[in-house]
This record gives C-alpha cells, sequence and structure tokens, in this order.
C-alpha cells in the first residue's frame, strides 16, 4: 500500500513520533512554531485534558503529514455531538496541520477521513478544523470546502526598501515616536531589551507576567493574565524554556527607567518572528507603550526577520495598516445518524443563507 495512515496516540505517542516528526518539519510545507513538536509537547502536557491522536501519513513508508485531532462533546439542537478538532485551548490562536512541502493536496486529507470512517479512535460525528490560515498546510488539503471565519492575523513583511516599517502606516509611525519622546520627558529614560538567553528566559517570563496583570487582564479587569491561568502559565513556561533551548524564544521587555511598562513573547521560525502575547501597564497608558514596544521590536528586527506577525488580529493592528491573513475553518460529517441530522440542518441553513444573501442584492 503506497499510502496508509498511522495513529499515535497521547505524550507516549507523540514521544515515539519525534524523530521522523522533526525530520519533517524540516521539509515542511508551511514551519511555524505551531507545527513545532515542542509546541504540541506543551499543548498535550497542559493544555488537554483527553489524548490528543496524532495522524501520521505515509507513502511508501515515508512520513509525509501529521494532523494532530483531539475528541470532545458539545451540544447541539439537544444531542450530544462528539467533535474531532484540532487541540484547541484560549492560548492557542492559529492551528494547522504538518505536511512535507509539495505534499499538500486532496489525497492526503482523504486518506485520513478514510481511516477515520473505518478505524477510529473513538466514535465521532463530526470532524471541523478551524483556526487555519491562507498559506497554511490544511488549507491546501481541504481545498474548497473552506470557509471563511470572521478572524485574521495580522503582519508585516519587509517592503521593497528592506525593512518593517515602511509597509506600515506613517502616521502611526510618526505618532509613535512623538509618545516614545513624550514618556522620556515624563517617565524617565526608556529602555528596550529583546532577551533570548536562556538562562534569562524564566526570569524575563516572570517579568512578563507581571507587566501583564497589571493591565486590563489582570484582576481588576478581564481576570485573563496568564498569571491567573495556572494552565497556560505552565504552558508559556515549558514552551519558552524548550524554544530558548535553540535561540528560538524571546521575550522583550520596555523599561522607563528601571521600571517594565511593556512586553512581548516571540518564538521565531525561520525569518519569521511571531509575537504570541503583548502586555503592558496600565498606569503608562498615556504614552502607549505597547505601541513603542511594537515599534522597537520592529526596527531590532530589520536585519533578522523578513516578518513579523501578530498571531491574532488585534483592533488597534488596523491603525498600523498591518497586512492581514485570513482564518478558516472546514466541516465534515460522519455517517452516524447525529451526524446525517446535523449535515441536513447545516445544508438547510447554508441554502437559507445564500438566498437572503441573494435577495439583498436584489433589493440594492
Amino acid at each position: 500500500m503506497d499510502t496508509y495512515v498511522r495513529c499515535f496516540t497521547g505524550l507516549e505517542g507523540l514521544k515515539e513520533l519525534k524523530p521522523e516528526w522533526q525530520a519533517l518539519f524540516a521539509e515542511a510545507e508551511n514551519p511555524s512554531f505551531y507545527n513545532d513538536w515542542r509546541w504540541h509537547h506543551a499543548i498535550q502536557s497542559h493544555l488537554c485534558s483527553g489524548p490528543i491522536y496524532y495522524f501520521a501519513i505515509y507513502q511508501k513508508a515515508q512520513l509525509v503529514a501529521v494532523i494532530p485531532l483531539t475528541l470532545n462533546k458539545r451540544k447541539r439542537l439537544g444531542m450530544a455531538v462528539r467533535y474531532l478538532t484540532f487541540p484547541y485551548d484560549t492560548p492557542i490562536d492559529v492551528a494547522d496541520c504538518l505536511v512535507k512541502r509539495d505534499f499538500a493536496d486532496s489525497s492526503l486529507f482523504n486518506a485520513l477521513l478514510r481511516h477515520l470512517t473505518r478505524h477510529p479512535p473513538e466514535p465521532w460525528d463530526i470532524l471541523e478544523l478551524s483556526h487555519f490560515g491562507d498559506r497554511s498546510a490544511t488549507h491546501r488539503l481541504v481545498g474548497s470546502n473552506a470557509r471563511a471565519m470572521a478572524l485574521g492575523t495580522a503582519y508585516v513583511k519587509q517592503g521593497p526598501t528592506g525593512d518593517l516599517i515602511t509597509p506600515l502606516s506613517k502616521k502611526q509611525v510618526k505618532n509613535t515616536r512623538r509618545h516614545l519622546k513624550n514618556a522620556g520627558a515624563q517617565y524617565g529614560l526608556p529602555h528596550f531589551q529583546s532577551i533570548t538567553d536562556k538562562a534569562l528566559i524564566e526570569e524575563a517570563y516572570d517579568t512578563f507576567l507581571t507587566v501583564e496583570a497589571a493591565s486590563w487582564k489582570g484582576e481588576q479587569g478581564t481576570q485573563s493574565a496568564i498569571r491567573l491561568r495556572p494552565n497556560a502559565n505552565a504552558f508559556y513556561l515549558e514552551v519558552l524554556s524548550a524554544f530558548s533551548e535553540t535561540g528560538s524564544a524571546l521575550i522583550n521587555l520596555l523599561r522607563f527607567n528601571d521600571t517594565p511598562v511593556a512586553a512581548q513573547i516571540g518564538l521565531r521560525t525561520g525569518e519569521q518572528l511571531s509575537l504570541l502575547k503583548i502586555g503592558f501597564d496600565e498606569r503608562f497608558r498615556d504614552v502607549g507603550p505597547g505601541g513603542i514596544t511594537l515599534l522597537h521590536c520592529l526596527e531590532s528586527e530589520q536585519s533578522g526577520s523578513q516578518e513579523v506577525n501578530l498571531v491574532t488580529n488585534p483592533p488597534w493592528a488596523s491603525r498600523w495598516h498591518f497586512s492581514i491573513e485570513q482564518k478558516w475553518s472546514a466541516t465534515f460529517f460522519n455517517k452516524t445518524m447525529i451526524a446525517r441530522a446535523l449535515h441536513l440542518v447545516w445544508k438547510v441553513q447554508a441554502r437559507l443563507k445564500a438566498l437572503r444573501s441573494r435577495s439583498r442584492r436584489n433589493v440594492a
């Protein structure tokens, strides 16, 4: 058999797959932190209560794809529906599968669907993949089945002049430089530090946690700060520790005199820097410390990164004129009675949506 699928389960399965995974990552269609073995080890260790199933697809005994899925249950129309999805939790803003370069096509995905139908690790009703981007391997696998989500990823790539500032809003850059000048006069000398040394990462991470907790995410705000969520805290600590082994993790800190006022957590893959988390101290909001830190980061990455990616699309990104990568989802139904019923409802809803859209166009 030229193409076949093996299922590796949980941490033990992930460890068994590690050598092949890392070799595949070096030849991946879309190498990024969220396809990295270390990222998935942290997810399984801290964010998922149940096992993650890693479906490894082989062609002629060579690993060409790994698709991570986990099972969860949700109520739909009064029924308990079993969903297979990419691993998802609050710290995970984007997802993808790992596929060898030039191998991402529908035939691989069809091989996965056949395997899930005939040899599922657990009974399931719906396969729902989401939060994958335009440039992802998943988008190539599912093709026309992809549906746009109301989400995106903001990023900037080096412009024709070879820098990361020129493609952005001149007005926003000018305003941020003015804020920097005002901050120096009002709060003391600004100092930007980018930390990649493994010996210093944990201390820098603790500083990040303090800064983020002093923002609107802290105890007096949404209570979503990482320090207030033990699982997320442990997840990011493992990620930073593991990626710092290869110099791929960084924490950017902005201080006014000796006071930390803003911070960023980033992971580097090749010539792309992804900023996973950004935080700032609300007491200094009037001078925009988050924007100052971002500008410093972009300037410091001029020679090291072709792209800086924000992973999400925060509202303020539009002021900077970042490019936006669309996020997508794709849904596939099994042959169970529940899946058949929901598929029928899904098709009716899609038909009604199309009719309403056509009606609005006719009225206009």
